[in-house]
C-alpha cells in the first residue's frame, strides 16, 4: 500500500541555524515555530492485512515508518504511531487510520508526522461449541427431527457482544433404526443481529440416537365362537378390525390372526391374537394389545367316519341281534400323522328270523392320547337285506376249487371278472375285501348273494378305479353258505400305467413320456403281441402308419418293471404304401391300398434326386428287384402317394 503525507518545509536547515545564533544573541531559549516531520516513502509505516474479529478497532502495526526532518543537534526524538479500524465489524477493506505522536527530549521542537489511511481486513472469528445433549431415543413420528436436550456452552464470543447459540438436530432419515446419525446444525441469536456477521457458527456436529417402533393400538378382534379339531393352534379370525395411527404416505398393511395355547379339543380356551403389520415402512411401526379380558373359543371334537366294514348278512337264529363283522371299519376324517382306533360291531333290528332285516354298524372310539379330540363314528345301516334263518344245517362242508380270472393286469375303468367253482356245496353269498391299499386308491369292498351257474359256478367281479395308480393289489374273496360254512381266497392283480404316458409323435410314430428318465428298457407291444426288436423309447410302425393297440413294457431296475396300457390309434391314410423287407436284400414288396387306379407308375431316384428306374404295374402289390443297383440310399414314388426312402 502506498502512504500519502504532507509535510512543512518552511523550516530549512539555514533557519535553524541563523535562530539558533538568535536565540543565543537575544538569550530567549525559544523556538519560533516546530517544524512537523513527515514519513519517508521508501520506508512508510505498514499494518497487519488483516486479523481475526476481537471486538476492537486496533490494527496491528508491523512497521513504523521512518520519519523525516529531524535536524543536529536536536535529535533525541523517537516516533511513536498507532493504529485503528474505523470501526470493528467484519469487512474485507477496511480502513486503517495510523495515528503518530513523538517522543523524547527534543519532541517539542517538532510535529507529528499527518496521519496515514491504510487498508486491511477483519475475518470472522470462528465459534466452537461443546456440550450439546439430544434424547437418546424417539418414537417414530414420520418425521426427522431429533430433540435437543441442552444446547452446548459456545466458546469465543467477544465480551459484549451478548451471542448465545441455538440447534436444530435432525436424523438423516425418519425411518426407525439403532444409533442412526443425528446431525446438529448451529445457529445464534441475542444481541444485535448485525454482530452475528462477526462470527463463524460453530461446526455441525454429529451425534447418534435411536428411533423405535411406534405402537398403534391393536382393535378388537372378532373370532369364530368354535372350530372343529384340526390338529391345529389356529383360530379362525371373522373380522381383523381396522387399525389407525399409521401416518399418510406410508404404505403399511394389517392383518389379525389368533391362535389357541394348544391344539387340542376343549371349551372356553384362550386364545391370543396375532397381529401382522406388511409393507414397506410397516418396521417403523409395532402393535400393542392393550386388550384387558383375554380372548376365548372352543374347539369342538372331530366326527370320525368310518369305512370299509364287512358283515356276514346272514346267519343261522341264536336269539340275538348280534351280527357277525368279518372285516372291521377303519377310520376317515382324522388328522394325518395321528393314531385312532375304532371298534365295529354290527347288529341286525331284531332277534327273530326273518328277511330284509336291517343290519346297523355301531363304533366305539379306544381311548388313547388323541381320542379326546374325536367323536366316535355315527351308528349307520350296513344293509336292509339281511336274513336270519332257522338253525338247521344246510350244507356243513363245501371246497373252492377254483378262482379263475382271463388275466392279472389290469387299466384304469378295466371291469374285472372272476370265475369261481366249487367243487362241493351250495354257496349263498361272497364278499370281497380289497388290502389298504387298494382301498386308498379307491376300490370298495363288496358283499353280494350268488347266483349258481353250471356245475356249481358262478361270476364275480370289480371295476378299476379311474384315477387309481400302477402298483400291485390284492382282494381277499370269502364265500359263505347258509350255514354260515365259510372258504377264504386270496388273489393279486396289477394295475398297469395309465395309456397317457403315450404320446404320438408321428403318424407312423408312438413315444413314451421318459422325461424323468425314469425308465431305462423297452418293449413295444402291438395288438397284444411283443414286436422283435422294438426295444427304444419309441416305436415306428414298419405300415408307415399307427394302426392298432400299442402298448410298452418298461424296467426302471431290479424288480421294478411295468406295463403301460394300451393306446388305440388309426391313421390308417386314405392311400398308402408299405415295403418290406426295408433295409432291402436285392428285391422288395412293395403293396398300395386305397388306390382307385388299375395301373400303377412307379419311380425310384437316387440320393441326388435323378430317377434310376421307371416301370408299371397293376393289382396292389409290385416285388420290386433292385439286384442291378449299388448300395445307397433311394427314394421310391408310386403314383400320387408319399414318398417312401428305401435302403439297399
Amino acid at each position: 500500500m502506498s502512504n500519502y503525507h504532507r509535510f512543512n518545509k518552511s523550516f530549512s536547515a539555514k533557519r535553524a541555524v541563523a535562530l539558533v545564533c538568535l536565540l543565543c544573541v537575544a538569550g530567549v531559549a525559544a523556538w519560533a515555530q516546530p517544524t512537523r516531520l513527515y514519513i519517508d516513502t521508501s520506508a512508510s509505516t505498514q499494518v497487519a492485512p488483516s486479523k481475526v474479529y476481537d471486538g476492537t478497532t486496533v490494527a496491528t502495526i508491523t512497521v513504523v515508518g521512518t520519519p523525516v526532518g529531524i535536524v543536529a543537534p536536536y535529535t533525541n526524538v523517537s516516533l511513536v504511531a498507532a493504529a485503528n479500524y474505523t470501526d470493528p465489524s467484519v469487512g474485507g477493506i477496511k480502513m486503517v487510520v495510523v495515528t503518530y505522536s513523538l517522543a523524547g527530549s527534543d519532541s517539542a521542537l517538532y510535529l507529528p508526522p499527518i496521519n496515514d489511511t491504510l487498508w486491511a481486513s477483519i475475518m470472522p472469528k470462528q465459534l466452537t461449541i461443546s456440550g450439546t445433549m439430544i434424547d437418546s431415543s424417539k418414537v417414530y413420528n414420520h418425521s426427522t427431527i431429533a430433540n435437543i436436550q441442552r444446547v452446548g456452552t459456545l466458546q469465543g464470543v467477544v465480551a459484549g457482544d451478548n451471542v448465545f447459540p441455538s440447534a436444530t438436530a435432525r436424523y438423516a432419515d425418519a425411518n426407525v433404526g439403532v444409533a442412526k446419525p443425528v446431525v446438529i446444525t448451529y445457529s445464534l441469536y441475542g444481541g444485535n443481529t448485525m454482530v452475528y456477521s462477526n462470527y463463524i457458527l460453530p461446526a455441525t456436529d454429529t451425534l447418534t440416537a435411536d428411533i423405535t417402533p411406534l405402537g398403534l393400538i391393536a382393535p378388537a378382534i372378532t373370532l369364530t365362537p368354535s372350530k372343529f379339531y384340526d390338529g391345529t393352534v389356529n383360530c379362525p379370525v371373522l373380522d381383523p378390525g381396522t387399525i389407525t395411527g399409521i401416518y399418510s404416505g406410508d404404505e403399511v398393511t394389517y392383518s389379525a390372526s389368533a391362535v389357541f395355547l394348544t391344539p387340542d379339543a376343549g371349551e372356553n380356551k384362550v386364545v391370543i391374537p396375532v397381529f401382522t403389520l406388511n409393507g414397506p415402512q410397516s418396521f417403523n411401526y409395532t402393535v400393542v394389545d392393550t386388550a384387558s379380558t383375554p380372548y376365548h373359543a372352543d374347539i369342538l371334537p372331530r366326527q370320525l367316519g368310518a369305512q370299509g366294514a364287512v358283515v356276514r348278512t346272514t346267519k343261522s337264529y341264536d336269539g340275538t341281534t348280534d351280527a357277525y363283522v368279518i372285516y372291521p371299519a377303519f377310520p376317515a376324517n382324522y388328522i394325518d400323522g395321528e393314531t385312532i382306533l375304532i371298534s365295529t360291531t354290527a347288529s341286525f333290528d331284531s332277534p327273530e328270523i326273518g328277511i330284509g332285516k336291517t343290519i346297523t354298524l355301531h363304533y366305539n372310539l379306544e381311548e388313547n392320547d388323541y381320542s379326546s379330540n374325536y367323536l366316535a363314528p355315527e351308528d349307520e345301516i350296513y344293509t336292509t337285506e339281511g336274513r336270519i334263518i332257522a338253525a338247521t344245517v344246510l350244507d356243513s362242508s363245501f371246497d373252492l376249487n377254483g378262482i379263475v380270472s382271463a388275466d392279472t393286469h389290469f387299466c384304469q375303468g378295466d371291469y374285472v371278472e372272476m370265475e369261481c367253482h366249487i367243487a362241493q356245496g351250495l354257496p349263498s353269498n361272497y364278499t370281497l375285501v380289497f388290502n389298504a391299499a387298494a382301498l386308498a386308491q379307491g376300490f370298495s369292498n363288496r358283499h353280494d348273494t350268488i347266483i349258481l351257474g353250471g356245475e356249481s359256478s358262478f361270476t364275480m367281479g370289480f371295476f378299476i378305479p379311474e384315477g387309481c395308480e400302477e402298483g400291485n393289489y390284492s382282494v381277499t374273496i370269502m364265500i359263505y353258505n347258509d350255514a354260515e360254512d365259510e372258504l377264504v381266497a386270496s388273489w393279486s392283480f396289477e394295475v398297469d400305467m395309465p395309456n397317457t404316458y403315450l404320446v404320438q409323435v408321428f403318424n407312423d410314430v408312438v413315444s413314451i413320456d421318459n422325461t424323468s428318465e425314469r425308465f431305462n428298457t423297452f418293449q413295444w407291444f402291438k395288438d397284444g403281441k411283443a414286436v422283435s426288436g422294438a426295444t427304444l423309447p419309441y416305436y415306428q410302425d414298419p405300415d408307415g402308419y399307427l394302426n392298432g393297440l400299442y402298448s410298452v413294457r418298461v424296467n426302471a431296475g431290479t424288480d421294478d418293471e411295468h406295463m403301460i396300457c394300451p393306446i388305440e390309434f388309426d391313421n390308417t391314410p386314405a392311400k398308402s404304401m408299405k415295403l418290406y423287407p426295408n433295409p432291402v436284400v436285392n428285391t422288395t414288396q412293395v403293396k398300395i391300398a386305397g388306390s382307385d387306379r388299375e395301373t400303377h407308375e412307379l419311380t425310384l431316384y437316387n440320393s441326388y434326386g435323378t430317377p434310376v428306374l421307371k416301370t408299371t404295374f397293376s393289382g396292389s402289390e409290385y416285388r420290386l428287384d433292385m439286384n442291378s443297383l449299388p448300395q445307397g440310399v433311394y427314394m421310391l414314388s408310386v403314383d400320387d402317394m408319399n414318398t417312401k426312402t428305401v435302403k439297399l
